[in-house]
């Protein structure tokens, strides 16, 4: 892997990890099981 690559792939990195994205992430896998894609969101 050319060094341009690893240097860009930890800077992606970084900012996830500094924007809280693992935790949106989780957040958006539990919150998956609790409203289903296929059921309709009632107002």
């Amino acid at each position: 892997m050319p060094i341009l690559a690893r240097l860009l792939n930890l800077l992606t990195m970084l900012l996830f990890l500094s924007f809280n994205g693992h935790l949106w992430m989780i957040s958006i896998l539990a919150d998956s099981f609790q409203n289903p894609a296929h059921q309709r969101a009632t107002a």
